[in-house]
Formats: C-alpha cells, sequence, structure tokens
C-alpha cells in the first residue's frame, strides 16, 4: 500500500472519531471559535495600525522640529509620515469590532487635524519663536493624539481580554463532554504518531544520512529500500544515481588514466627531456628526474604572468631559461586557437 494511502487512511479515522463522536458539539465549537478568532484577528490588526499610527506620529513630530531648524529635507519626512498616520488610521477603522471604539477613532481624526493644523501653521511662517510656539500650539495637540491613540489601544486590549475570557469560559463548559473523546484520540495519534515515526521519519533520517554522506564525498552508502511506497521509489531512485556516478566515475578515472599514459608516451618520445605542465605548474607528464622537474615546476609558476590576453593575435609564446644547469625552452600550448591550456618544456 502506498505511504499516501496509508496516511490518508490514519488521519481519515481520526476525522471520523471526531465527527461522529461529536458533531454537534464540534460545529458549535467551530462556529464559536471562528467569531473569536475573528474578533482577536480584528483586535489584533487595530493594535497593529495603533502602534504604526504612534511610530508615524512620533517621526512626525520629530521631522517637524527638525523642520524648524531649517532643514528642507525634513518637510519630506513630515509628508511622508502623515500619509503613514493616515494609512493606519484608516487600516484601524477597518478592524472595528466593539461600538465604543468607533467615537475614538472619529476624535483622533479630528485630534490629528487639529494637530495638522498647528503644525501647518508654525511650518509656513518660521520665526524666532518657533521653538516656543511649537511647544505651546503644536506639542500640545501632539500629545492628544497619543492619548487617544492610546486609548484606543487600551480598548483593543480589553476586548481580547474579554474574547480571551469567553473562550476559556466555553472550552471550560465543554470540557467534559469531550473527556471520553480526547482520550480516544489521543490514543489513536499515539498509534498513528508510532507509524509516522517508523514509517516516515526514520526512513527520512535514513535518506538525510546518506544525503549527509553523500555530501562529505562518501558515494559507498546506499538507502535501504523497505517499503514498495513513494519514500521507498525516492529510495531506489537514489540508490540508481549512485550507482550511474560510481560507473561514470570509473569510467572517467579510466579515461584519465588513458589519457596520462598517453601524454606520457609523447613526452618520452622526445629525444630530449621533456615535460607537459598545467598553467599554474602542476606536472602533467615528466621525463626530468625529480630535482629537474621541481626546478621546471617552479619556473613554470613564474611564467603566469607571461599568458597574453589575447591569444588569438599573440602568436607563438616561448620562453627559453636556463635551469638546473640546462637550457630549457618553454612553449606556451594553445587549445582552439584562443585557450591557453598549458606549458611545454624541452631542453635543447
Amino acid at each position: 500500500m502506498k505511504l499516501h494511502t496509508r496516511l490518508l487512511l490514519a488521519y481519515g479515522y481520526l476525522v471520523t472519531l471526531v465527527l461522529v463522536g461529536a458533531a454537534g458539539a464540534a460545529i458549535g465549537f467551530f462556529g464559536l471559535g471562528a467569531n473569536i478568532a475573528t474578533v482577536l484577528e480584528d483586535n489584533f490588526e487595530s493594535v497593529r495600525a495603533s502602534m504604526d499610527m504612534l511610530e508615524a506620529l512620533e517621526r512626525q513630530d520629530s521631522a517637524v522640529l527638525t523642520a524648524l531648524l531649517e532643514k528642507e529635507h525634513a518637510r519630506r519626512d513630515v509628508e511622508s509620515s502623515e500619509a503613514s498616520f493616515v494609512e493606519a488610521l484608516s487600516r484601524a477603522r477597518g478592524h472595528v469590532t466593539e461600538e465604543d471604539q468607533r467615537p475614538v477613532l472619529e476624535s483622533i481624526a479630528a485630534r490629528f487635524d487639529q494637530y495638522r493644523q498647528a503644525r501647518d501653521r508654525l511650518l509656513s511662517s518660521p520665526t524666532e519663536r518657533s521653538l516656543a510656539n511649537y511647544e505651546s500650539e503644536c506639542f500640545p495637540q501632539f500629545e492628544s493624539v497619543k492619548e487617544g491613540v492610546r486609548r484606543l489601544l487600551d480598548l483593543n486590549h480589553a476586548a481580547m481580554v474579554r474574547a480571551d475570557r469567553d473562550a476559556q469560559a466555553i472550552a471550560a463548559q465543554r470540557a467534559v463532554g469531550y473527556a471520553v473523546l480526547t482520550a480516544l484520540a489521543l490514543l489513536s495519534m499515539g498509534w498513528l504518531s508510532r507509524g509516522l515515526r517508523l514509517n516516515v521519519i526514520s526512513r527520512l533520517d535514513e535518506l538525510r544520512s546518506v544525503a549527509q554522506a553523500i555530501g562529505r564525498g562518501d558515494l559507498r552508502r546506499r538507502a535501504s529500500e523497505r517499503q514498495a511506497d513513494e519514500l521507498g521509489s525516492v529510495a531506489r531512485a537514489l540508490n540508481e544515481l549512485l550507482d550511474s556516478h560510481e560507473e561514470l566515475r570509473g569510467r572517467s578515472q579510466a579515461r584519465e588514466a588513458r589519457l596520462r599514459e598517453l601524454l606520457v608516451g609523447r613526452v618520452e618520445a622526445e629525444n630530449a627531456p621533456a615535460a607537459l605542465l598545467g598553467l599554474g605548474g602542476e606536472i602533467v607528464a615528466s621525463t626530468f628526474g625529480d630535482e629537474e622537474t621541481s626546478a621546471v615546476v617552479s619556473v613554470a609558476e613564474g611564467l603566469r604572468e607571461c599568458v597574453p590576453d589575447d591569444l588569438a593575435t599573440a602568436g607563438r609564446v616561448e620562453r627559453r631559461v636556463e635551469c638546473a644547469g640546462k637550457a630549457l625552452r618553454f612553449r606556451l600550448l594553445v587549445a582552439g586557437g584562443k585557450r591557453a591550456a598549458g606549458w611545454s618544456v624541452t631542453a635543447e
């Protein structure tokens, strides 16, 4: 049986147990839960909007003070923070849960209009007494708006507390009726959890362990194909992928060995000692002695800067170097006429 089918049957059993055991009570409970969730969500959104209003108001007040100090850019901050306040106020109006919140919202809007008028008068004609005028005219209006927003926060908090208290009371009333059903559901959940641990979690842990081993470079690990379900298919596909990779790596290693033998044979065919090196100085094939090879590598590492940027127009690149008592000729090998591949070293 597929894993999807077994999980579906197990969870279907639990759902049927709940629905058959307490269908009527469940409908009432879910209806109440939905109503409480709506109240809490609306109040939560209203709280968020209130916090945004307070933040925007504080930013606006700071921008007004900055503007009074003849900072022209602060006027843009005033407009931006005002727009944020208005937007937050609009969101709060859209999440009213109790009628006593509407007068508070209207009071906030009216107080903000008064604050805005005082602010605009102050900013339109700044004088040497602007800061004093701010303290006497603008700041009291600012505090009045903040007081209104705090009042809204208090109402939202009280509404959420009442909603929570109502939910607890109803849950306590129905606790007895759900006691037996809960015990049976817990036993069933324990059985389902055990099945999940044995058939899903442990197998996922095994797949994770295999994946981590692959990440460390251990390609010999294989996943166990316990059952013919979805996870078994994943394990089988992973094993087949690893087997294919091992086969390809074996072929690649064999091909690399043949190519290296071919390069060594080509170097040994030279009448004089010779070597093939990579651009960084790494030895590919060499018929020099150990000491001579080390010297050749050191010279090749110093020739990295000799590789021209435009190989298509540079022509043949060669360097003659005295090394280890021998005259060596380093010739840059170019693939396709435009890509540096390495160095060919021959003794003259």
